[in-house]
């Protein structure tokens, strides 16, 4: 009996192992969490006998969430389910439920759930640590993702800003090329023609006409040494100023700069001294000290208000300082921080004329003698901008008279399928493309805004992209439903084709559905007009849209202006004092020359040619001026044709080789500043007149429409690029060789228009540049 037994044991011991050993087994099958819960629930049934099994888990570890739940057969009796709780990494995570089938093989489970839970608790953390593996790889994905997408975005907005930095500097490059040439040329002139004056007759120059000569020739080697200066700091060039140091009396210059400031402080009503040893001789570059000396004074008598005082004071320490004091509002510590910077200046400073590298070159020059400059609060108020040079520069050597040498004079060497266009009976105000399929429609359209525009109608999408890229239209009129290419994806290319961002685009269709109209609008159409229409509608839609793209493009210009013109006025301002001290001393000398003198046709020769080169100085920077002008001008009524009449005369020269054709209306009036806009008739016809060349024509017309008067100055040139049409109107943009513009005359002449309440842009006719003018007519 015994023997049977121990056989009954060792059998059920064999069928719990088998059991056991299937459990574990389909436990390492998978790694997927939810395959292994199912899995144990059904193998506890379906293996291992027990009525019913049920998991239940639920956890959270870090960023990782959890919850599964499988169950085989059935837990009906709860006398005989048992409960026990599934740990891993000491953290009960859920619970495993078993069911027996009968009271009398409970026990017997019970044996073998205890032996096969560790092994079930192990494979449950091994999924739970597999599915963690899998969540990370997923998130670490989508992280990679996005930052890859971060990177690409930031990548090309540090290309873009590369790509803006390259044309800005190109632009700079430019300006100052232009502005070098220009100025140099007719200072290199003045100073060669001051010195054959010298050496031809100057035995024969008493000591006024003497004199006089000796200011041209020193001022004009002062304001060529200050182009170099001034356009070396503002290109950030600041490495390449020279220094030419040479024996300077320091107590003489400060006596010449007193005298000289004098009557500007006067005017300004302040009082100027000056304080100074007896004697003091430096071994300085006498322009440069000048220089920083003038940029100091000029700044103190600028803030200081009236009824102050202004000093200047050199005094040796040992070393040599140089200070400039004035009764001022002073400066505020954030600014005296940054005050020796390039283009630093305060907010109380803004409505000054200036460039805002004076200060710095001050620095440059001091620096470049191996001192320093300061600013220095005064105690009872007021500022002290404090210059001191080593000691070292002190000598006892005499100082040497300052021969001249007259610079040498540097020369440079000179398609679509069916399409037709309707031109206006007068003046075209502008291009419009119109793509409608419906000739009939599209006819009308056309012919109805023939009456003031150039119009290009066609009858599909492809077709009207073809038309879009030869005219460059400002406005562009489009169905929506259309055969090659629909009037959203048309919408979408047109400005990307013309890049005119100012363009609008209006969509005339048919279709009135919401999707329909946000997709147009997304494409970049700015107004939706359905069939049918009343053509009155379209029509003063059409000229809305037009005043709006004018309103948008004067903003623009005037921003453009705006930034420009901080530099180029404040390096007018600059320029003038010099060159007005040339203009200034020119008579004097005439009246003093000796009788021979003035029968010498060299001599007069010489004259005039330091007279011109003096006034085509001055006419540069009043057109550098020209970009600080933002006030509206005082208008008053003008005829027309005196204006055109007046700026042909001053186009004389340009005109002499050319045919010149006039179609002017009597009775045309207009309300203007007659200076300012005959200065932008005159740069026009001047521009006409250089392309058109020897043997060409220019033709000015103008006629009345609409309460606006149209001036067209036309000519035979070779036209105006596509895509130039507009660049031409940017501030120093040329086409011209180096030398032979600034690029000036056009954006100056658009300024004038504009503050006039009018219009300037280039049209195209008859593969001809056409400029029109649009401005009010007096009502």
């Amino acid at each position: 009996m015994n023997g049977q037994e121990d056989t009954d044991a060792l059998a059920r011991q064999a069928r719990r192992l088998e059991t056991a050993c299937t459990i574990i087994h389909s436990v390492h099958t998978s790694l997927s969490l939810d395959r292994m819960v199912e899995g144990i629930v059904e193998n506890l049934v379906e293996v291992g006998g027990f009525a019913g099994a049920e998991i239940t888990l639920e956890a959270t570890f870090d960023d990782f969430y959890l919850k599964h739940a499988a169950r085989a057969g059935a837990l009906e009796d709860a006398a005989l389910v048992r409960r026990v709780g599934v740990f891993i990494r000491g953290t009960e995570i859920g619970t495993l439920a078993t069911c027996a089938p009968s009271a009398g093989v409970a026990d017997d489970l019970a044996e073998l759930l205890e032996f096969v839970l560790p092994t079930l608790l192990m494979g449950i953390e091994h999924a739970v640590s597999y599915a963690e593996v899998l969540d990370y790889r997923r998130s670490l994905e989508v992280k990679v993702a996005e930052r890859t997408a971060q990177l690409s975005e930031a990548t090309a907005q540090l290309a873009q800003s590369l790509e803006d930095v390259r044309e800005a500097k190109a632009a700079r490059d430019r300006f100052f090329a232009n502005i070098n040439h220009e100025l140099r040329t007719p200072l290199s002139i003045i100073t060669f023609a001051a010195g054959a004056i010298e050496m031809r007759i100057g035995a024969a120059l008493d000591g006024q006409a003497r004199s006089s000569l000796g200011v041209i020739h020193d001022a004009s080697r002062k304001l060529l040494r200050l182009v170099d200066e001034l356009l070396l700091l503002a290109a950030g060039q600041e490495s390449k100023l020279r220094l030419h140091t040479e024996p300077t009396d320091l107590v003489a210059l400060v006596a010449q700069l007193e005298v000289a400031w004098r009557p500007a402080a006067e005017a300004a009503g302040l009082a100027l001294a000056a304080a100074a040893p007896p004697s003091l001789i430096a071994n300085v570059d006498p322009t440069a000290i000048e220089r920083v000396a003038t940029n100091l004074i000029s700044n103190a008598v600028k803030y200081t208000p009236r009824g102050g005082r202004v000093d200047l004071d050199l005094s040796l320490t040992p070393g040599i300082r140089l200070s400039v004091l004035d009764t001022g509002p002073g400066i505020s510590p954030e600014l005296a921080g940054r005050l020796f910077e390039r283009y630093e200046r305060g907010e109380e400073q803004h409505d000054k004329a200036g460039t805002g590298i004076g200060l710095a070159l001050v620095k440059q020059l001091v620096e470049g003698h191996g001192g320093t400059v300061s600013f220095h609060a005064r105690p009872a108020g007021g500022s002290e901008l404090r210059v001191e040079l080593p000691a070292h520069l002190v000598t006892d050597a005499r100082p040497r008279r300052r021969e001249s040498s007259p610079e040498p004079t540097q020369r440079r060497p000179a398609t679509a399928a069916h399409k037709t266009v309707l031109e206006p009976p007068a003046y075209s105000q502008g291009t419009i493309v119109v793509a409608e399929d419906d000739v009939t429609l599209a006819g009308m359209v056309g012919r109805m805004l023939a009456a003031h525009y150039t119009v290009a109608i066609v009858h599909d999408g492809t077709s009207a992209l073809a038309a879009v890229e030869e005219h460059q239209p400002q406005l562009l009129i489009t169905d929506v439903d259309m055969p090659g290419m629909d009037g959203i994806e048309l919408a979408r290319r047109f400005r990307k084709l013309t890049g005119d961002r100012l363009a609008p685009v209006i969509i005339l269709s048919a279709v009135v559905d919401l999707a329909t109209r946000v997709a147009g609008l997304e494409a970049g159409a700015i107004d939706y007009v359905t069939k049918p229409f009343d053509p009155l509608e379209l029509e003063h839609r059409v000229r809305a849209q037009f005043r709006m793209r004018d309103l948008a493009v004067r903003l623009h210009r005037a921003e453009q202006l705006t930034s420009l013109g901080v530099l180029t006025a404040g390096l007018a301002h600059e320029l003038r004092n010099p060159a007005n001290g040339i203009i200034n001393a020119l008579q004097p000398l005439r009246e003093r020359l000796p009788r021979e003198a003035h029968a010498d046709p060299a001599v007069c020769a010489l004259m005039e040619v330091v007279d011109e080169c003096a006034k085509q100085i001055a006419f540069l920077s009043s057109q550098l001026l020209g970009f600080r002008q933002e006030a509206q001008p005082a208008l008053r009524p003008a005829p027309l044709r005196d204006l055109l009449k007046r700026a042909i005369t001053l186009s004389a020269r340009s005109l002499e080789e050319v045919d010149v054709r006039v179609d002017l209306a009597d009775d045309l009036t207009i309300a203007c500043a007659p200076p300012l806009l005959v200065q932008a008739f005159t740069n026009l016809i001047e521009n006409a007149a250089q392309a058109a060349g020897a043997g060409g024509w220019i033709r000015i017309a103008a006629a009345r429409a609409h309460g606006m008067i149209t001036i067209e100055v036309a000519d035979s040139g070779p036209g105006v690029p596509l895509d130039l049409r507009e660049r031409i109107f940017e501030p120093f943009f040329t086409t011209k060789a180096p030398g032979s513009g600034t690029g000036l005359g056009l954006p100056i002449a658009r300024d004038v228009v504009q503050r006039h309440r009018g219009v300037l842009e280039v049209r195209a006719r008859d593969a001809k540049a056409v400029f029109v003018v649009e401005l009010p007519e007096i009502s």
